[in-house]
């Protein structure tokens, strides 16, 4: 589960839950504890919460100098848990090469 926390990078912006990367990478050494009890209980019981699938959708600017009217001068970025993405790192560490 380490691996799969440094594979995030640091400063980019919050989920739609409000917690960034550096709140899990700057806290107690216990989370991880809880998150692998989290992560192996949704792995035996075959489920995922609905939380983790969301994410919010932000329109974000291509081109500075060009035209800010036009749809085609932006980008969409989705932000997502940051738990929900360090559960999908977890989940290719384990099953990726299969």
């Amino acid at each position: 589960m380490g691996n799969a926390l440094a594979s995030l990078k640091l400063g980019k912006a919050a989920g739609y839950d409000g917690l960034t990367t550096e709140s899990l990478h700057y806290r107690h050494p216990v989370i991880f504890i809880y998150l692998k009890l989290l992560f192996n209980m949704m792995s035996m019981h075959k489920y995922v919460p609905d939380d983790f699938g969301v994410g919010v959708v932000v329109p974000v600017v291509k081109d500075q100098c060009a035209d800010w009217c036009s749809a085609d001068n932006y980008r969409p970025v989705t932000l997502s848990a940051v738990v929900s993405k360090v559960f999908g790192h977890c989940v290719l560490q384990k099953y990726g090469d299969m």
